[in-house]
């Protein structure tokens, strides 16, 4: 599998999202593949002002006895992101100082993995600690390349064309892994947009404000998703 098609899977895996079942409906749970991450979202009966100061996770039970304690995260929506690791029913319950999300539950189903690429959480082998296996048991080595700025090559594209040919490249050099930044705004070697490669600073802005004053302590998030653009160093 090139990395461009495993990059594919990951974007459709990191972008599924639903609203959580209520624990005790009589629709039909989510079905969740294996290992897979699922977004469930909660709804609150009112605002607040600082939703990113807001402490919130869930606790997540599964077959066996299994339990996951997740973090939530405020991106517009209340959300909680759960990949489970074992076959069967999972519930999941809020726990949070904010009483309209705190106790909120939801109900899924984990069925199982369809594809061959995903093999679970990537560990250190206990028999070979210098070795990394993945949870079903397939070995994995490491052949990684660093590329901060891959989030900026088609920062305003959606069809990916530049990154999509750098992934083919590196796939066709058996690279596997790819080391990048979330986001990054200039280099204090080389200021400002010194030339067509020169992908910072970017033409869009994650959090609110500008760039000359940014809060860092919000992110932009808009009902289209869509960023703030940049106005400065530009």
């Amino acid at each position: 599998m090139t990395t461009r098609k495993m990059l594919a899977i990951v974007t459709w895996m990191a972008t599924v999202a639903c609203a959580g079942q209520p624990a005790g409906s009589s629709t039909s749970p989510v079905r969740v593949p294996r290992w897979q991450p699922q977004d469930f979202a909660f709804h609150v009966d009112r605002a607040t002002e600082s939703p990113f100061q807001v402490p919130f996770s869930a606790e997540v039970t599964g077959p066996g006895g299994v339990t996951l304690n997740v973090p939530g995260f405020y991106d517009g929506t209340w959300k909680v992101r759960v990949a489970p690791t074992a076959q069967g029913d999972w519930t999941l319950t809020m726990h949070s100082t904010w009483p309209s999300l705190d106790n909120q539950r939801a109900v899924f189903v984990c069925i199982p993995n369809p594809l061959q690429a995903v093999h679970g959480g990537l560990r250190v082998d206990r028999e070979h600690p210098r070795h990394f296996v993945f949870e079903d048991g397939a070995r994995f080595f490491l052949m990684g390349y660093e590329c901060d700025w891959l989030w900026a090559l088609d920062a305003t594209d959606p069809e990916l064309k530049v990154v999509n040919r750098f992934l083919d490249k590196l796939a066709a050099s058996g690279f596997n892994y790819v080391l990048l930044n979330a986001y990054a705004h200039d280099t204090s070697w080389r200021k400002g947009k010194a030339s067509d490669d020169d992908y910072g600073p970017p033409p869009i802005y994650a959090w609110e404000g500008s760039n000359d004053q940014p809060d860092h302590s919000r992110l932009n998030v808009t009902t289209t998703g869509s960023l703030t653009p940049s106005t400065a160093g530009a």
